[in-house]
């Protein structure tokens, strides 16, 4: 049965009705703390928290099971024997099934065994459990973790519940009492919010799909269900450490032997940066950052940062359309065996990937194919390819793309077959010989699974909890070329502090750094920014940018100011608890709105994200994006420790790019009296390859209006200048060019039009101006290419961009301003 198969049956689980009328009499078992009774009729159980007075109640499904055919008790064991009416290879055969209950404190394991050889669709037991409280939440277990509420039914109903932790719960909101269900058996499992009706009511429970192996039973399927009485997620997370670290999973910082984790605690993750970037992030103070380019190794080793490698093995070109030199490497120089290499499903066909590549010869659309991860394991440890290439340049960190983005798969090829349970150790494997090379390397990858523990070291996208299931359509598309604005939905599941839990960093944060998918970055979604410094320091997880050309690469350098503050804030915090466990996380008012996490040194962090200010403990008020270090002076003194650190709440960037911004308009900018500024679409500065991209990536978003420029208009008299931005920050003895489209459609004034470049001091004293090209009013109307290259003077630190007139002349005008580029080009 394939996987949407087995969704599509599950959706009709998800309408199941809670039972009650009962005929057999119940059997229970019980010790101090739990009481567990199993209804025969519809073979479902009840727990009895004894300690809260709170029972758990199951949702029961006829067209699961019917009637128990026997239940023994033997001591704290309770052995259900039934028939799984959905089981069957088809829906009129039911497969045996004995369901066995163990009681051993607050503890309750499940387990479902059978005959190993029968044919199965999918095991569809235990029944989901119902908390019907007022704020009754399920615990995900997936990314950095997320609370669902149980009415929310509209927006969570089929969400994932588990799978970047092989966990999921339930808790009160309120009072604290849940519990935690742990897959013992982890790698044939899913975990899904499930709509039940309960005497007219629909709340959530989690629905959970045993998925067959190689088509059959295959081994008995386990679950642990922990019940707590108090303390919210953070007993729940803890539960979930002490088995997995038992599994030998949590492999601390302090205990793994890699030569780069010396610099790894506080690191940024930076993307895209080129020789100039990177020299201005450590002009600007950033001490520690992960470098991913293949071409800047010796540049981030001289600067003290990490070098670090993006790779992918997981999707491979056919050969024979590799016409190209690019296509012959991607599809053919990697060693690979095409077809023999790739993964086989049950009718031996192959599977296909959503990335694929355009032949440049013949313009054709090809196809790229999954591989089975023996190959890859394979094919990596080829001189010419990961192996060779870490040796060679001595890289800090490595990062496989997709390994850990995409689900466990089977294989049936005879020749490398898998089950999902060796398909993870497999993966692992890759981690593992990789990360053991050289002085050893940091080994990253993509979204992630705990699954993959403890070979990785950092995954990229589990800050991320929106991706993919509440996430923006094209995000990805549009990413490196735009600033988006988040829609309701993905502020409250990505940045709420409602619905976030740091329930990964609680089991896994001295283990494993987190930090963000590269789409899902703070130049993409600049007024989240606040929001991302205060999780990234509640959560002890790495910050991560993205500079590349275009949009994203001028934001940078007029926001240059915004990521110097983000490395002082976080990076100094997280470079003392980035190697710490989160002992435990906490909210401090029922709105969720400030929270406090403590971590294993004795460093405590609270936080404020809401409007109203929070008085803390010795009386003093924390403003809105504000945070309060607690702990040793003395063994801290590069941190605020004890005081009350205010981010600021009303800051917007300056966002010259116009044709970049998605809905950003002009913000940063600001008209002088008397003259109006504002976004439009239908006048650009021109630019073929970019109206066909914009045209492609609307296609696919819906047709959002991408592309625009600043309409400028109105009559001035007073001011010196139409038009300005904010001041931005500048690097002293700095070469910069700075480049922008202007068309002028009329003007009664007599001075040319141009831009021009202020720089001033700290304080803000003008220094200088530089001024660009002028506009040739011999060309009216058609848009002109403006620059000018400068050195700012040894007390320059502040600068912002003008379209400038003469003070006090009286001028209408009618202009507009695109794609503005400001850079680095060197340094004296």
């Amino acid at each position: 049965m394939t996987r949407q198969m087995l969704f599509a049956f599950a959706a009709f689980v998800f309408l199941a009705v809670m039972a009650s009328a009962r005929g057999a009499e119940d059997v229970t078992m019980e010790n101090d703390l739990i009481k567990v009774a199993v209804h025969p009729d519809h073979c479902t159980f009840d727990v009895l928290d004894k300690r809260v007075g709170y029972t758990w109640r199951q949702c029961a499904n006829k067209h699961i099971a019917g009637a128990a055919k026997s239940v023994k008790r033997d001591g704290d064991k309770l052995t259900v024997d039934l028939d799984h009416l959905a089981a069957g290879p088809d829906k009129k055969t039911a497969v045996p099934i004995r369901m066995i209950l163990e009681l051993q404190g607050p503890n309750l394991t499940v387990t479902l065994d059978g005959d190993t050889d029968a044919k199965i669709r999918g095991l569809l037991l235990p029944f989901p459990f119902l908390i019907d409280t007022p704020r009754g939440n399920i615990v995900a277990g997936y990314k950095e973790g997320l609370l669902y509420p149980v009415r929310d039914v509209k927006t969570f109903n089929g969400k994932p519940a588990a799978g970047t932790m092989a966990c999921f719960g339930m808790v009160d909101g309120a009072k604290g009492f849940g519990y935690m269900a742990v897959f013992d058996t982890p790698h044939d499992v899913k975990a899904r919010a499930a709509t039940c009706d309960v005497n007219g009511e629909k709340l959530l429970g989690v629905h959970i799909s045993w998925e067959p192996q190689k088509g059959a039973i295959g081994y008995p399927r386990r679950v642990i269900y922990h019940f707590s009485d108090s303390g919210h997620h953070t007993p729940l997370a803890k539960f979930y450490r002490k088995i997995v670290k038992a599994k030998g999973m949590v492999l601390p910082f302090r205990e793994k032997k890699k030569e780069a984790l010396s610099r790894f605690a506080g690191a940024v993750n930076v993307h895209g940066a080129d020789e100039m970037e990177i020299r201005t992030l450590k002009k600007i103070g950033v001490e520690r950052a992960l470098i991913n380019s293949k071409k800047y190794v010796d540049l981030a080793r001289e600067l003290g940062y990490i070098p670090g490698r993006y790779d992918i093995y997981m999707d491979v070109l056919d050969p024979q359309f590799a016409t190209s030199k690019w296509m012959k490497k991607q599809g053919t120089v990697l060693g690979w065996d095409f077809p023999a290499d790739l993964l086989k499903k049950a009718d031996g066909s192959t599977i296909t990937v959503g990335y694929r590549v355009v032949d440049p010869k013949t313009k054709k659309v090809r196809l790229r194919y999954r591989p089975c991860a023996t190959a890859c394991l394979r094919v990596m440890g080829r001189d010419d390819r990961a192996k060779g290439e870490i040796e060679r340049n001595r890289y800090g960190a490595y990062f496989l793309d997709v390994t850990t983005a995409m689900g466990l798969m089977e294989c049936y090829d005879p020749k490398h077959p898998l089950t999902r349970t060796e398909d993870a150790k497999v993966r692992r494997k890759q981690f593992g010989f990789l990360g053991g090379l050289n002085d050893g390397v940091i080994m990253g990858s993509e979204a992630g699974h705990d699954w993959a523990l403890p070979e990785c070291d950092y995954f990229e996208g589990i800050m991320s909890t929106v991706t993919w299931s509440f996430g923006i359509k094209g995000l990805s598309n549009l990413s490196s070329h735009s600033k988006l604005t988040p829609t309701e939905l993905y502020n409250e599941i990505g940045y709420g502090e409602k619905r976030r839990i740091p329930l990964w960093e609680l089991v896994y944060g001295d283990a494993v750094v987190t930090t963000w998918w590269w789409g899902d970055n703070p130049t993409a979604f600049p007024d989240t920014w606040q929001r991302r410094n205060l999780l990234n320091m509640l959560y002890g997880s790495m910050p991560l940018w993205l500079i590349r050309p275009g949009g994203l690469r001028s934001f940078f350098y007029v926001n240059m100011d915004r990521f110097a503050e983000a490395w002082r804030h976080v990076g100094r915090w997280n470079r003392a608890v980035g190697f710490e466990e989160l002992v435990a996380h906490r909210y401090l008012t029922d709105d969720h709105r400030v929270q406090r996490s403590d971590f294993g040194n004795g460093l405590s962090l609270i936080v404020n994200f809401g409007p109203e200010p929070y008085t803390t403990d010795d009386g003093k008020a924390m403003p809105q994006y504000s945070y309060r270090i607690l702990g040793d002076k003395e063994k801290y003194p590069d941190l605020p420790v004890g005081e009350i650190v205010q981010l600021d709440p009303n800051w917007s960037p300056v966002d010259p790019v116009f044709e970049y911004t998605t809905f950003g308009g002009t913000s940063g900018w600001t008209p002088a009296p008397g003259m109006q500024i504002k976004r439009v679409t239908d006048d650009v500065r021109p630019d073929p390859g970019w109206k066909r991209y914009q045209e492609a990536v609307s296609a696919m978003t819906d047709k959002l209006p991408l592309v625009g420029s600043a309409k400028v208009s109105g009559k001035q008299s007073g001011a010196d200048h139409f038009v300005k931005t904010r001041d931005i920050m500048v690097l002293p003895n700095a070469e910069y060019r700075f480049e922008a489209w202007m068309k002028v459609v009329r003007t009664t004034g007599s001075a040319p039009m141009r831009f021009a470049v202020v720089q001033a001091d700290r304080a803000g004293k003008a220094l200088c101006t530089a001024e660009s090209s002028a506009y040739d009013t011999k060309k009216p109307g058609e848009w002109q290419r403006l620059h000018v290259q400068f050195t700012t003077p040894a007390e320059a630190r502040k600068a912002r961009f003008v379209v400038p007139k003469p003070k006090g002349e009286d001028i209408e005008a009618e202009l507009y301003i695109d794609d503005i580029d400001f850079t680095i080009r060197g340094f004296k």
